[in-house]
């Protein structure tokens, strides 16, 4: 009778190319994540799960400048091969901002899913 509820980086968001592309091509070990996709649903739905809840949800990562924004993800994603300015160029290609109270927003996007086990069938 539990719930079950993940949420990771959407295939062909921004979030996807920030981390294979540019990330990929700025950690010098390089970066290859396997998202979420269309077909990510369906497999919970088989495995006996009905999902409750299923969006892509902007999650604001914020900092106080753009220089914290930057400086945090060149740690964060291990990129070595850029500097500080280059990765936040790169996160406003990718991911973009978003507003929010004086800070500076990255609008980094998950898609959450809940879900919960399927009622069993009753047999006839």
């Amino acid at each position: 009778a539990g719930q079950l509820v993940i949420a990771d980086v959407e295939a062909g968001t921004g979030a996807d190319n920030f981390l294979n592309q540019f990330v990929n091509t700025h950690n010098s070990i390089g970066h290859v994540g396997v998202f979420f996709g269309p077909e990510t649903a369906q497999e919970l739905r088989l495995a006996d799960l009905e999902i409750e809840r299923d969006e892509l949800v902007t999650v604001p990562w914020s900092f106080d400048t753009a220089n914290d924004m930057g400086s945090f993800c060149k740690s964060l994603f291990g990129i070595d091969r850029a500097t500080v300015k280059e990765v936040i160029r790169g996160i406003d290609e990718f991911v973009g901002r978003s507003d929010g109270a004086g800070l500076v927003n990255m609008a980094w996007q998950l898609r959450y899913i809940v879900c919960r086990p399927a009622p069993a069938e009753i047999p006839h």
